[in-house]
């Protein structure tokens, strides 16, 4: 009897179902692609799960499904890493690692808040702590719920635009797009459901749907979900009532929160932790079932009839076929100064040796010599052998710009590598010359050429600063107003603070508790003293936990570790971009809120909030992006003070040697 239902809904389909019928039923379990799920990426929004995405992947290769969405609550996830590690299941050898047996394509999605209007505010009246009745400006707080999936590349920069918007001016509580910016997408661009019961929160909610509905036609898909309550019952009667009568497809979304009891648990251990409980999702199914479970649950509810069921089971593999495969461009994209914008990569190369001499130039006689001269030539050659030589020329300019007129300073040592280049002292990122440091320095240190084709790395430019705002200016001033944003960084349990979690979820004695904790503050010791990767991984646990006991608790703590608990700014790292040259016909071109997309950082601590381009620094060399550390150190703005105040400049390295030279206490500091 289900293969003749299902005979009749594959013919309801508005695209060709990939399978057969009977081996979908029979071998397939009835298989379902999970568009709406979360993992502990959502944590950067809201946290509400505690799985790991590789952990997604083993349950959705159980199953045999062939997608892997990208969306979480209110942004797509951080899609960049996701889209990284579907492209890694490619590889036998990643597959294996995690335990996998088939390749997982990646599928940008989101689960956004919408509004009517984000940006409408109106004035309500409430009572003050003395008894006073105040008014107070407000906007409309309802965020309801709609997933969204990209069908192509074009439309993936329409949706990081559209989500960046909301995580700016659209913020309120949570990140919301509205109405405006979601009818500025077409068919053509997205695959849109509405989502849970929060996708009905407005009276005329069904006029809103049915609206968006005649917009996006074909596209779009009311949603059911599987909850055995009452709510739920009858949000599935009303969306069954409403597509019979206006032929409006439908679909069977999971709203998956955790792929099973052990991460059920880790899941709530995690919101105890966060003090949190939501009062919404008792009696709710948030786990990852089989199609067939699916079937089951729905037929449990006793609302929608089974061959309406298996037409909306079937509507999960419409993203299949539906969505175009994303091969993203990896080369590198360093931005290209306007004033360069119509040079070759050759003219432009031309321009660095030119800045180079003239910069030369200016070095007083006794600063010159002949194997300054050969290392110009040599540094010079690297840089633009490994097509780089735009880093040098952008950051030249960016440097003079921040210190000339934002009044930015720069300690006048550099940090890390960057003083390796002695072209590096000319183009003004430090004043320190190699070939009068005391110790030897190698200009391999800091970048090759070989080193740069063969990692896919570029150079790495540290700068020290007095504040971060001179240089994001005069990046903002040369690459544009949304060419330069902080970069994200993802707070996560490590070890000691997956393991401290897992202890006091578990009530475990305090001494014993403080032991474990003692050995892996050991073993962390150990990592902390040693530089080079390969001695790192001599170094194990098991070494520094010996007791059988420590070791077994320490192993069950393991799945806390990598719950992702915030998101934040980077320290330092910023997202330098003005457009990829390939790429020059995208919406969008230039801006990071398109390229990338943008996502609201919140500190708990400070209550401050910062927008961050939606990516970690981890991934912009793999991907061909620019990262700039703008370090605050705050000597460097009492070094400036001070010399201020004795009405002096901040002296190069080379000065101050020369100004202590006779002064036998200060030479030895130097």
């Amino acid at each position: 009897m289900f293969e003749q239902l299902a005979t009749i809904a594959k013919q309801r389909l508005k695209f060709d179902f990939p399978y057969d019928i009977s081996t979908w039923i029979n071998d397939m379990d009835m298989v379902m692609e999970n568009y709406h799920k979360h993992t502990t990426w959502s944590d950067l929004v809201q946290i509400d799960s505690a799985t790991s995405i590789p952990e997604f992947f083993q349950k959705s290769d159980e199953y045999g499904c062939k997608l892997y969405f990208s969306g979480e609550h209110g942004y797509p996830g951080e899609w960049l890493h996701c889209y990284d590690l579907c492209k890694q299941t490619n590889s036998e050898k990643y597959r294996n690692k995690i335990g996998i047996h088939r390749p997982l394509k990646f599928r940008y999605s989101a689960e956004v808040y919408w509004v009517k209007d984000r940006l409408a505010e109106h004035e309500e009246t409430y009572e003050g702590k003395g008894g006073e009745i105040k008014t107070r400006t407000v906007r409309d707080n309802s965020n309801c719920h709609m997933i969204l999936v990209a069908r192509n590349y074009n439309a993936m920069r329409k949706l990081n635009y559209i989500i960046s918007c909301a995580h700016d001016d659209g913020f309120y509580f949570k990140p919301r797009i509205d109405l405006n910016l979601l009818f500025t997408l077409s068919p053509d661009d997205v695959y849109v459901t509405s989502a849970c019961v929060a996708g009905w929160k407005y009276s005329d909610a069904e006029e809103i749907w049915l609206k968006i509905w005649e917009h996006f036609s074909d596209s779009f898909f009311l949603e059911y979900q599987t909850h055995n309550t009452d709510k739920q019952k009858e949000l599935n009667a009303k969306i069954f009532e409403i597509s019979q009568r206006y032929g409006i497809q439908t679909i069977i979304g999971l709203d998956t929160h955790y792929i099973n009891e052990t991460d059920c648990q880790k899941r709530n251990d995690l919101l105890k932790r966060k003090g949190l409980h939501y009062d919404d999702e008792v009696d709710w199914y948030m786990d990852f079932p089989s199609g067939k479970e699916v079937f089951k649950r729905m037929i449990q509810q006793g609302v929608v009839p089974e061959g309406e069921i298996l037409y909306a089971m079937m509507n999960t593999h419409v993203f299949l076929n539906g969505c175009e495969e994303l091969e993203y461009d990896t080369e590198f994209k360093i931005p290209i100064l306007n004033e360069y914008k119509d040079f070759t990569y050759e003219d432009r190369c031309k321009e660095l040796k030119k800045i180079l001499l003239e910069e030369y130039s200016n070095e007083d006689d006794n600063h010159k010599s002949q194997e300054k001269e050969e290392a110009i030539e040599y540094e010079f050659g690297e840089y633009c052998a490994s097509g780089c030589a735009d880093y040098p020329l952008d950051n030249y300019k960016l440097v003079k710009l921040a210190v000339n007129k934002y009044n930015g300073q720069l300690t006048t040592t550099s940090r890390g590598s960057a003083a390796s280049y002695y072209t590096n002292k000319l183009l003004h990122f430090t004043t320190m010359d190699r070939f009068e440091a005391e110790v030897p320095i190698f200009p391999e240190r800091f970048i090759t050429k070989d080193r740069i084709l063969a990692s896919h790395q570029m150079p790495d430019l540290d700068l020290n600063c007095a504040t971060q705002e001179p240089f994001v200016l005069a990046a903002r001033e040369l690459f544009g107003e949304h060419g330069c944003y902080p970069l994200l960084a993802v707070g996560k349990l490590g070890e000691k603070s997956g393991f401290k979690l897992y202890a006091d979820i578990q009530g475990l004695e305090p001494s014993l508790a403080n032991d474990i904790t003692s050995e892996i503050d050991a073993y962390n010791d150990a990592l902390k003293n040693v530089e080079d990767d390969v001695d790192k991984e001599n170094i194990k646990i098991e070494d520094y936990i010996t007791d059988e006991r420590h070791l077994q608790i320490f192993y069950d703590s393991k799945p806390y570790q990598g719950i992702i608990e915030q998101a934040k700014v980077h320290a330092c790292g910023f997202c330098l971009f003005n457009g990829n040259v390939r790429q020059q016909d995208v919406i969008g071109y230039g801006d990071i809120r398109y390229e990338i997309g943008l996502i609201r950082c919140h500190s708990e601590s400070t209550g401050k909030s910062t927008i961050v381009a939606n990516v970690e620094g981890s991934l912009l060399d793999s991907y061909g992006y620019v990262k700039d550390d703008f370090l605050i150190v705050d000597v460097v703005g009492i070094i400036h003070d001070l010399y201020a105040s004795i009405d002096m400049k901040v002296p190069t390295v080379a000065k101050l040697r020369q100004m202590v030279s006779e002064d036998k206490i200060g030479r030895a500091h130097v």
